[in-house]
């Protein structure tokens, strides 16, 4: 049984491997643009997370409950704002950069991630 879960785990490792060596390699060949909207996607997820997280925090926790609606919900949607306003104008056929997408929001939500770990929230 021991030599099984072994069998497993390194099966496991190699297509882990194999699967990051993939991702690396279709991020090399896509273009700046192509590069830009992955970042976006990214950014998107991101965001989600932390903001489920976040309120989830907050109910149970309502003593941050006015910084919450005054400071940080208005903060995730700056940044929401943001991701849409580069998706609606890529739809409409314009190009970016990863530095474009990433210095727009990053920063952003880095301030967003400071105040929820000052909360305590990990």
């Amino acid at each position: 049984m021991k030599a099984f879960r072994k069998s497993w785990l390194i099966l496991f490792l190699v297509l882990l491997l194999t699967g990051c060596a993939s991702l690396q390699e279709k991020w090399d060949k896509a273009t700046e643009d192509e590069k830009a909207r992955i970042m976006i996607s990214q950014f998107q997820g991101t965001l989600k997370s932390s903001f489920i997280l976040a309120e989830a925090f907050v109910k149970a926790n309502p003593q941050y409950n006015e910084v919450w609606k005054t400071k940080v919900l208005p903060m995730f949607d700056f940044v929401n704002r943001i991701l849409n306003d580069f998706i609606q104008r890529g739809k409409a056929g314009e190009k970016f950069t990863v530095l474009q997408v990433t210095s727009a929001v990053a920063w952003r939500i880095q301030e967003i991630e400071i105040i929820l770990k000052l909360w305590g929230v990990r």
